[in-house]
């Protein structure tokens, strides 16, 4: 009885440091901040956010309406997405005199995000890069989410 008890306070302890870990992203958000890190592989700012039981259109549909708001140019990321892959420029007079790039692909091949497993967004305004992958795993949808300066 006594090795019972211990074995269920050990596995009680673990699943509340494994709750603590991770962190929602914001007070109004469905999802959390499973990894961060500063000054990583390229990266001057890296976040790994996860989406529970959500599909990769939502998750990209919840993440666009947390991320444009802080970024003054991420709205041209989630308005102006074509029906493509591709690489395109938004034009200066929107955006202030900078240039801003946005290059996607979606894997396997198909004609929106919403199809896809996988997603990669690169979003390059002046000498700043943003990155992002997307991806479908088991139980919801993660996105990784770099920022660099070039």
């Amino acid at each position: 009885m006594k090795v019972f008890f211990i074995i269920i306070s050990f596995l009680i302890l673990n699943i509340s440091v494994y709750a603590e870990e991770y962190v929602k992203a914001c007070p109004n958000c469905d999802f959390v901040i499973v990894e961060k890190s500063v000054n990583t592989n390229n990266c001057k700012e890296y976040f790994k956010y996860f989406f529970k039981d959500k599909r990769i259109g939502k998750a990209y549909e919840e993440f666009g309406d947390y991320f444009v708001p802080t970024h003054k140019y991420a709205e041209f990321w989630k308005r102006y997405l074509p029906d493509s892959n591709e690489k395109y420029f938004v034009n200066k007079e929107h955006v202030n005199n900078s240039t801003v790039s946005i290059f996607y692909e979606i894997l396997p091949k198909k004609i929106h995000i919403k199809e896809g497993k996988k997603a990669n967004i690169e979003m390059i305004i002046d000498n700043e890069k943003y990155y992002f992958q997307l991806k479908e795993i088991d139980g919801g949808t993660e996105i990784s989410s770099c920022y660099s300066i070039i």
